[in-house]
Parts: C-alpha cells; sequence; structure tokens
C-alpha cells in the first residue's frame, strides 16, 4: 500500500498535495452518486440490469416480478446512491482537513481539490451524462483552470528538499 510520504517522497510534493487531490476526486464521486440518486433514468437503467442478472442466474421460470417493478428494490438502489454521496462528501471534508494542516496556508488545498473536482465533473457531465460541450464550454473550463494555476503560480509551494 502506498502511503501519502510515499508519494510526497517519490513526486517531491509537498504533503498536502495528496490530501486534496482525494478530496477532489471524492468530491466528484459525491456529486456523480447525487446525481444518480436523483435520476429515475439512471436508477432505472441499474434495475434493467439486475433483473438481466436475475434471469442468467435463476432463467425466465423463477416467480418474480421485474426488479423495476418493485418500489423495495428503487428505494434501495436511492437510498445506496444517497448513502454513497453522503460518505463521499465526508472524505471530501476529512482529506481537505488533511490538506489545510499539512500546509503552511489554505491556498494550494484549495486550488488543487477545485480544480480536479471541476474538471471531473465536468468531463463526467459531457462523456457520462450526455451534457452538451459546447465552444463557450470549452472556453469556461480552460478559463477556470488557467484562472486556478495563475493564482496557484503566485503562491510559492514549500517543496521538501531530498534532504529532508
Amino acid at each position: 500500500m502506498i502511503s501519502i510520504s510515499d508519494v510526497e517522497k517519490l513526486f517531491h510534493v509537498p504533503r498536502s498535495v495528496p490530501y486534496a487531490a482525494i478530496a477532489g476526486v471524492f468530491g466528484f464521486l459525491g456529486s456523480l452518486f447525487g446525481r444518480f440518486s436523483s435520476s429515475t433514468e439512471h436508477i432505472n437503467y441499474i434495475c434493467a440490469g439486475m433483473n438481466d442478472v436475475r434471469k442468467n442466474l435463476f432463467g425466465d421460470s423463477y416467480e418474480m416480478s421485474d426488479f423495476c417493478e418493485m418500489s423495495s428494490v428503487l428505494t434501495f438502489i436511492k437510498l445506496t446512491f444517497m448513502h454513497n454521496m453522503v460518505v463521499f462528501n465526508m472524505g471530501v471534508w476529512v482529506f481537505y482537513l488533511k490538506a489545510l494542516r499539512a500546509s503552511d496556508s489554505s491556498l494550494p488545498a484549495t486550488l488543487i481539490s477545485t480544480a480536479i473536482n471541476f474538471t471531473l465533473s465536468a468531463l463526467l457531465g459531457a462523456f457520462i451524462f450526455g451534457e452538451a460541450v459546447t465552444f463557450l464550454w470549452c472556453c469556461g473550463l480552460i478559463s477556470i483552470i488557467t484562472g486556478l494555476i495563475f493564482v496557484g503560480d503566485r503562491f510559492e509551494l514549500d517543496v521538501p528538499s531530498k534532504d529532508e
């Protein structure tokens, strides 16, 4: 298992960077499960997949109605998505606070977690949910990432030396 100190030594990055990156990924996953929990289309898609698995395991002779017609299964799936959304959002705060504790300033942790969360969420919307990707959308994504780089570039990261 790779530890945060291994990443710090291998890539010569401040200790806060991996924590902030994990917080950004968890933020993305929290928004993913939040979107799934509120989307009937995705819940029905999962029900259809579960129904296909049931048919493959037990055949059509199995005395059970379609999974998608059972409100308890739909409720279970929705609650599972909501649970995962809450868990990942709690993970965001845990790792973001660890990143803040490991950094001299809140700026690197905020920039890294925001950039990762925003970029992954934007790509998720475009590629998984089929949201329109227009020229203006691309300009907005590039502008936000460029702005984060400019703000972060003004801040000197306290990178540990190889001797430490």
